[in-house]
């Protein structure tokens, strides 16, 4: 009996689970509240960072990192390009980063959006999950139930919502609700990526050059902590930053 699944996000892990559920027989519905994959459109500063040669679990914060290497041992840098070559993609690479070769995020984004077409997955625009339930039937066995201002039932339920980043692309941390009211427990969720402002004049004249650099927290004389790796100058006017 083929295999009814939702997935709650048309964000890229949303399509990207669907494509693969897909691949192996499953009927596939997808539930979006906003447009489909509109954060990939900012991803890469416009070019799309698909992947990175260096790519383990020391490369991410977390507070299981065995499980994130079980994950990326799974499903590696590896697997993430031959993924996006089978939709027909062709990548580039730049020091160590993987690019579409056209160095468009909206490439991506649209290949992306064909190969759920061309597999006839369903995607349900415009409605909020509010909540989802798992009941166990005597006569069909666990169903899962996807719940808006309707009412629609499952063998399986994916929740790709992503984080609370981005509000603007969809990202607004409903999916951490739907996960606590499953019983899932959440630790406390911190921003990973934040804007560092800066009073210097001269960053405005800089901005949108991208160069490797070591940030430092200091306090007085004693290095708190060190980060290398890549950072963006910008010009734009600093959002306020809202506890998550």
């Amino acid at each position: 009996m083929q295999k009814k699944i939702a997935i709650i996000g048309c964000g890229a892990s949303g399509m990207m689970a669907a494509i693969c559920a897909a691949r192996k027989g499953a009927e596939v519905t997808i539930y979006e509240h906003g447009k489909p994959g509109k954060k990939i459109l900012s991803t890469g500063n416009g070019k799309c960072n698909l992947t990175n040669d260096e790519m383990n679990e020391n490369c991410f914060f977390s507070y299981e990192k065995s499980k994130l290497k079980a994950c990326l041992d799974y499903f590696g840098k590896e697997d993430t390009k031959a993924f996006f070559e089978s939709l027909g993609l062709l990548l580039k690479e730049k020091n160590g980063y993987y690019y579409p070769l056209s160095e468009q995020a909206s490439m991506v984004q649209q290949i992306l959006l064909d190969e759920l077409n061309r597999l006839k997955i369903k995607i349900i625009l415009d409605e909020s999950v509010v909540e989802v339930r798992v009941k166990n039937k005597p006569s069909k066995g666990r169903m899962v139930e996807v719940i808006t201002d309707k009412k629609n039932s499952y063998d399986s339920c994916i929740i790709a919502c992503g984080s609370k980043a981005a509000p603007k692309t969809g990202s607004d941390g409903s999916g951490y609700e739907l996960a606590k009211k499953l019983g899932h427990k959440l630790r406390p969720v911190l921003p990973s990526l934040v804007q560092l402002r800066c009073s210097d004049s001269y960053c405005k004249a800089l901005a949108g050059i991208r160069t490797e650099a070591a940030v430092r927290v200091m306090n007085g004389t004693k290095e708190l902590c060190c980060e290398y790796g890549e950072l963006q100058l910008t010009g734009e006017k600093p959002v306020s930053l809202k506890p998550l």
